[in-house]
């Protein structure tokens, strides 16, 4: 009896479930960035609300960082693997004047996409926002012609980052967001006053320019980077084009569909565009806590074992880590969804930041953290199809995600307007979620895939009883007289939803542990 109870116990043990040290290194600073973050977006709320100029700023950057995140996305997806494989074929000097190659022609891309943007920018709003407002449009035009210079720079930081991760030298790599969310809130600070919203594109610039030379320093420091002239053949060119095609074409159905809300939103009352990127700031504290460590760390070691031909002990390294994700994620993307009203309240609602604001923003938050745990899953998903160069693979199912949230947008926007828009959204990914694991599982990869759709079904079922425990309970009446009693109530009824998510969860999650064992 005695040894099966200490069994038991050591399967209950915290440490089991606690990611690599280098993962929490990389989570730290992510942890460090959001408060930071979040100052800056209370701030904004307070002096710019969720109006005109909110909205102007908010298209025009989503554009020009549109062709970055794009360039850099495509790069990791169909070199990061490809660039392995080639380090462990080719001699050192060989290699580098072909990754030098590679980067050459990434930025070249990247710099005729934002002349292209700059030059025709008055034509690009006025196509993806026919419906804006002519100042708001205005606006963002002018916005997005000044931002393109600072955005090159930033195509060039994030692909030095990119090679610095593929060589495994993650701190810088999540060390620049802290620079640029400290920049961003002291230019808020120093300059909101005199230049109002343009203190922010302000901010932008000066960021990039101050993380080009750190980044690229460190990766000459690191050998990361090595100063030789770029070298690529013509079947060099033709088999890049080829890796590279797929996962752009894949990235532009996926990076349209992340406009695709915006989009609808144009037509909708003013401040919906506003209250989306007020959601999304929340929404992104999940998905760029676990991109920048937990997938930046598995993906070039996944990669690495792959090529190696270790597929056991990649399936093992992908089945520890996917499971110590999913049990995490889904209570705290449910517990966020419950306390989203009070959430939204407590940081935004002050100053130009109404009541009306917070009731909308509230809502599109709650719908969009139902699909949070879909999102972060996805993306160590995303990146396993990516290590095995499934690239076909990842198109269709790209074409299914902005397929299925455009028809679930024209569906829901009419009766639920805003809320709506984030409503597909959550059923739309968490759908790609589900149909990404069944073909990764039917790919035969020689990966074990079966686990894995075992591991997410059974967060999400226990997810979805807790969720139905905390519904059923008569929560209402003590929430409401805790919002009565001012910020520190509203704090109080949020923390006590919360706690209620993670006391159920924790609860069935050690049962199905202790049965596991006792099986």
């Amino acid at each position: 009896m005695m040894p099966l109870m200490v069994s038991r116990l050591r399967h209950l043990d915290p440490r089991r479930f606690l990611f690599e040290r280098e993962v929490l290194g990389l989570m730290g600073l992510a942890l460090l960035v959001k408060p930071i973050g979040l100052i800056s977006q209370v701030l904004i709320a307070r002096w710019f609300g969720a109006g005109v100029d909110l909205d102007a700023y908010t298209l025009a950057f989503f554009l020009v960082t549109f062709g970055d995140g794009t360039l850099v996305q495509v790069f990791k997806g169909s070199m990061a693997p490809f660039l392995i494989q080639r380090k462990r074929a080719l001699e050192r000097r060989r290699y580098d004047r072909y990754q030098n190659g590679v980067l050459a022609l990434f930025m070249g891309s990247g710099t005729l996409w934002l002349l292209a943007l700059a030059l025709s920018a008055g034509l690009v709003v006025q196509i993806i926002g026919p419906g804006l407002p002519a100042v708001t449009s205005d606006l963002a035009v002018r916005m997005t012609v000044l931002m393109a210079l600072p955005a090159l720079l930033m195509c060039a930081n994030n692909l030095g980052i990119a090679i610095l991760d593929l060589h495994q030298h993650f701190r810088l790599g999540g060390t620049m967001p802290v620079l640029n969310a400290a920049v961003t809130l002291t230019a808020l600070l120093l300059w909101h006053e005199r230049l109002g919203i343009w203190a922010l594109p302000l901010g932008f610039a000066i960021s990039q320019a101050l993380q080009w030379p750190l980044i690229h320093l460190r990766a000459l420091l690191a050998r990361a980077l090595v100063p030789v002239r770029p070298q690529l053949a013509r079947g060099d060119l033709r088999q890049i084009g080829d890796l590279a095609g797929l996962v752009l074409l894949g990235q532009v159905l996926l990076m349209i569909n992340m406009f695709l809300d915006r989009w609808f939103a144009t037509g909708l009352e003013p401040g919906s565009i506003s209250s989306l990127a007020y959601a999304h700031v929340l929404v992104n504290f999940g998905l760029v806590l676990f991109s920048s460590s937990l997938v930046t760390v598995m993906y070039p070691r996944m990669s690495e074992a792959i090529a190696a031909g270790d597929l056991a002990g990649c399936s093992a390294y992908l089945r520890v880590n996917l499971a110590r994700l999913a049990y995490l994620v889904v209570p705290a993307a449910l517990a966020a969804s419950l306390a989203a009203p009070e959430i939204v309240q407590v940081l935004f609602q002050r100053g130009a930041f109404d009541v009306s604001d917070t009731l909308r923003t509230g809502g599109v938050t709650t719908m969009y953290m139902l699909g949070l745990p879909a999102m972060i899953i996805n993306l160590v998903v995303a990146r396993t199809f990516h290590s095995l160069q499934l690239l076909r693979e990842k198109v269709w199912l790209a074409l299914q995600y902005l397929a299925t949230n455009a028809l679930l947008n024209f569906a829901l926007i009419g009766v639920l307007q805003v809320k709506g828009l984030a409503l597909a959204t959550t059923v739309s990914i968490n759908l790609h979620l589900l149909l990404s694991l069944w073909i990764l599982h039917r790919r035969r990869s020689g990966l074990a895939t079966a686990p894995l759709l075992a591991i997410v079904g059974r967060a999400y079922l226990m997810g979805g009883i807790a969720a139905a425990a905390v519904w059923l309970l008569p929560l209402q009446g003590v929430t409401d007289a805790l919002r009565a009693a001012g910020l520190f109530g509203v704090v109080g009824a949020g923390a006590l939803k919360v706690a209620l998510v993670f006391g159920v969860y924790a609860a069935l999650f050690g049962l199905w542990r202790w049965r596991r064992v006792a099986d």
